[in-house]
């Protein structure tokens, strides 16, 4: 024989460890080089990796959401603010004496969003104007209306009733 068995084992044994070697440098290598691919494609054209542009998005993410609440209490300050503007009006001309044509005098009222607000009558004669102001409270008055008052309020209900009912 040629060869010893201990002498086969060993070169056996040598052989299999410099395979072993060759494979790990192999791989060692690929990863390496998937490193390199990877880093490549994790970062953007200012060198920035995938990472750090999550993270930057992330933040970005919880300052907008504090824009939008901050945003969403100034919109609902608003519209508490909203029902106490005017918002309804109407117009309704009248003549108020027999003697007097043209329809010059008119009743005019003017609520908010809870129907508070006034109604303003200006009553034309030949001998001059006379201007009337009553406080309305839930669309009725603690002094008694004249018709044209009393229309021109349930005419600025209603139309503001109407115009927001069918939307």
């Amino acid at each position: 024989m040629l060869f010893s068995d201990t002498l086969l084992s060993s070169i056996i044994a040598l052989s299999v460890l410099g395979v072993i070697v060759v494979l790990l440098i192999i791989f060692t290598a690929i990863t390496i080089k998937n490193n390199i691919l990877l880093k490549r494609l994790t970062k953007n054209e200012n060198g920035k990796d995938i990472s750090q542009i999550i993270k930057e998005y992330y933040d970005k993410s919880d300052v907008n959401t504090a824009k939008i609440n901050k945003i969403l209490e100034k919109f609902d300050l608003y519209e508490k603010n909203q029902a106490l503007a005017i918002q309804k009006c109407a117009f309704v001309k009248f003549d108020s004496f027999d003697d007097v044509s043209g329809k010059l005098s008119f009743a005019l009222a003017l609520l908010d969003g809870n129907n508070n607000g006034v109604v303003v009558t200006n009553l034309f004669g030949r001998s001059g104007n006379n201007i009337y102001i009553k406080e309305i409270k839930n669309a009725s008055c603690d002094s008694s209306l004249s018709e044209y008052e009393a229309e021109a309020i349930k005419q600025a209900v209603k139309s503001f009733d109407e115009q927001h009912t069918d939307n």
